[in-house]
């Protein structure tokens, strides 16, 4: 069966169509997974002594975003890195490993979700998973880490 010049025509241009979207939704999705690479901190502290600071730094290692995330203070001594999975306008950061095995006192299984942050008209939101905040009025979702 021999194909017509215009359904050659049509057939290449279709193909050519689904290649650059296929390159542009590339392209928008590691624009948007870049956004989040940075360090992103928060601190608690209650009186009269009671201090935590939180640390989170998103970097990219071939073409996968990951996170070191420390926690230092009143009862706590974490080293993680996660997974940080990209979905819209939030980010869900997932236990892999300690990296610093001597300096945990908190226990994590892998794929256990620590936190996820949102950005919402540039305000990071957390809502906390499995790593949580040392004071009760920081449990609800809200504004914690700043970048």
């Amino acid at each position: 069966m021999r194909m017509s010049k215009k359904n050659v025509f049509v057939f290449l241009s279709f193909i050519l169509t689904i290649f650059l979207l296929i390159i542009l939704s590339k392209s928008i999705l590691s624009s948007k997974n870049n956004s989040w690479i940075g360090e992103y901190r928060f601190e608690e502290f209650s009186p009269p002594n009671q201090l935590r600071v939180y640390v989170i730094n998103v970097y990219e290692e071939n073409d996968v975003l990951y996170a070191n995330l420390q926690a230092d203070g009143f009862h706590i001594l974490n080293r993680s890195r996660a997974n940080v999975w990209c979905r819209g306008n939030e980010i869900l950061l997932e236990f892999i490993d300690f990296y610093e095995e001597e300096y945990n006192s908190v226990i994590y299984y892998e794929g256990d979700i620590l936190l996820k942050l949102e950005n919402q008209k540039g305000n990071i939101i957390t809502t906390w998973g499995k790593l949580r905040p040392m004071l009760e009025q920081n449990v609800m979702p809200g504004e914690y880490f700043t970048k």
